[in-house]
């Protein structure tokens, strides 16, 4: 690395380093200038001037295909230690006191956000002052670099090759009906298949077609009379004696003393995990996010 006292430039430049490591993560040309804010042009120029700066090639380009060159993949882990020594840094000067803004960006299900993930939030934010947080509720995987991700919780999905993950709980889902519904339906179902002619409300990601397997000899097809994008809205339709709906335990048991929903049968205990793109220096806000999580015994 060389540093010119005239100029003060670092070379190779870190910045160019940032965007070649963005190109490589997003694919694309395109999809780098669109996350970082810059123009494809601009782009083009880092990733040339990186390559001037190195002597070598880094990217095969053609109009179609993008590939990396061995100098490329050298080069390469350089630029996920640069990025971690940069959060790294910020972290330093949080704890001496420096005024240093940042933001944490955080995706979850619908189903676990207001009963664990806004909560942690909401700790970790007081905790720290100059920490800004973006909540993302989406039931669908997302890209963790490609939006900028810093933590997403996924419920039952592994870390993908790209990511690293920790388990922080496990979500305990049953089939809930009112306790006026059940009157209406007779009474408390005598055996699964009952459930066949109770009413059904689902959220949108279970689909137009919702299976429930009790056993190896018991399951049930049934479709959905109400379909939600929201949990919240399930809850409140099972409230009203609309019908019966798969609900996680702890959203119930947020909703206190006095609710009217009474579970039916017990049907996923599902592994909750914490994943985020940091494969050795973690942020001290991803760390402090995902202990709080663990900590909240979901």
């Amino acid at each position: 690395m060389q540093f010119s006292v005239e100029t003060c430039i670092l070379k190779p430049s870190p910045h160019d380093m940032m965007v070649f490591l963005e190109v490589i993560e997003s694919r694309s040309f395109t999809g780098a200038a669109d996350i970082m804010g810059l123009t494809k042009s601009a782009v083009s120029h880092a990733v040339n001037r990186l390559e001037e700066s190195v002597g070598q090639k880094l990217l095969l380009r053609t109009t179609r295909s993008m590939t990396i060159t061995d100098a490329g993949a050298r080069i390469l882990p350089h630029c996920k230690q640069l990025r971690e020594t940069y959060a790294l840094t910020l972290d330093d000067l949080q704890s001496m006191g420096t005024q240093v803004s940042e933001t944490l960006t955080v995706t979850a299900p619908d189903a676990l956000c207001q009963s664990v993930v806004v909560p942690a939030l909401a700790v970790l934010q007081k905790e720290n002052k100059n920490l800004s947080v973006r909540l993302i509720t989406d039931d669908k995987p997302v890209k963790l670099i490609d939006q900028k991700i810093d933590v997403a919780i996924r419920v039952g999905a592994t870390a993908p090759q790209t990511a690293y993950g920790k388990r922080v709980g496990t979500l305990h889902e049953k089939l809930y009906a009112s306790e006026g519904y059940i009157a209406d339906m007779g009474g408390m179902p005598t055996q699964f298949s009952d459930l066949k002619n109770w009413a059904y409300i689902a959220n949108d990601w279970q689909g137009s077609l919702v299976r429930h397997r009790l056993n190896e000899k018991e399951m049930i097809e049934v479709i959905p009379s109400i379909r939600c994008n929201g949990l919240s809205d399930v809850i409140t339709f099972v409230s009203l004696e609309n019908g019966v709906a798969m609900i996680p335990d702890i959203a119930v048991e947020r909703l206190g003393v006095g609710h009217n929903l009474v579970p039916l049968y017990e049907m996923a205990s599902t592994p909750i995990y914490a994943l985020h793109q940091y494969e050795t220096k973690v942020p001290k806000k991803v760390r402090g996010f995902i202990k709080l999580l663990t900590q909240m015994s979901i």
